[in-house]
């Protein structure tokens, strides 16, 4: 099973890596990783969610199986929710079902989870914490195990990768002006 996880990381870095290569635009490449994600975790849903630092709240960036509707509306603040807490806490949680979870029983209530099993981790690099991944609701129906929590954290540590470059970027062109 760790061969195969390694197997298929291997092969979404390098056409991550190719992407990078071939676009600069960052829509195409959060949306090309996240189909990736998607597709190697066998799952319906995927959602990158940043912070945005001056409400102090995640929002939905970019998502694979979400209704738009869901997308647009969907704010959390931090420490509030599965995704906040997430990011408030900087550490990954694997739920296997969210009706036995003691910390994420009542959260399912208030965010309209369908899914019982799922993975949420931080995307933060050098201590600061960009934003949260999260999938669920895997095809198959059976659920996460802490081996994919650690090969979800791959894409997590290349994906703050990008954000950082991102912010940095805006900071240079902010005292360029």
């Amino acid at each position: 099973m760790m061969q195969t996880m390694i197997k298929e990381a291997e092969k979404v870095l390098y056409k991550i890596d190719k992407i990078l290569e071939e676009s600069e635009r960052l829509d195409i490449i959060y949306r090309t990783y996240l189909r990736e994600i998607a597709r190697s975790f066998n799952v319906k849903r995927v959602s990158l969610m940043l912070i945005d630092e001056t409400r102090r709240e995640l929002f939905i960036h970019e998502s694979e199986g979400l209704k738009p509707e869901l997308k647009s509306k969907a704010r959390v603040k931090l420490g509030e929710g599965i995704a906040g807490w997430v990011a408030e806490k900087g550490e990954g949680v694997v739920v296997h079902d969210i009706e036995k979870s003691r910390l994420f029983r009542e959260q399912k209530k208030d965010r309209g989870f369908r899914s019982g099993s799922f993975i949420s981790i931080p995307i933060k690099l050098r201590g600061r914490v960009y934003g949260v991944l999260n999938i669920a609701e895997k095809k198959d129906k059976t659920p996460f195990s802490t081996g994919e929590l650690r090969f979800l954290e791959i894409f997590g540590m290349q994906l703050a990768v990008l954000l950082e470059n991102q912010w940095l970027r805006r900071e240079i062109e902010w005292l360029e002006r």
